[in-house]
């Protein structure tokens, strides 16, 4: 999805010290590691929703997700599943 969304491929083992990574990826990224999304958990339209309504109402002016949303859920409703998706995809 992360692919599909920003152009940006990320394989195991990529490592973000080294490679140049989209806010997108990132901000997923934090998530997982926080646990707010477990690993292997599949990412949601709702999740993606949410966090752009986050961002929208936060007081930092920026929302890295507002870029990519759209083509995120477009990956999303091209699969058929307007629910989830595997990151890793």
């Amino acid at each position: 999805m992360i692919e599909a969304a920003t152009g940006q491929k990320i394989e195991p083992g990529f490592d973000p010290t080294k490679q140049a990574t989209s806010i997108f990826a990132a901000t997923i990224a934090a998530d997982r590691a926080t646990g707010r999304l477990s690993p292997g958990q599949q990412i949601t339209a709702a999740y993606l929703n949410d966090l752009n309504r986050q961002y929208e109402q936060g007081s930092t002016g920026m929302n890295p997700i507002a870029l990519y949303l759209d083509k995120a859920l477009a990956y999303l409703n091209q699969r058929g599943d307007r629910r989830t998706v595997d990151v890793n995809a």
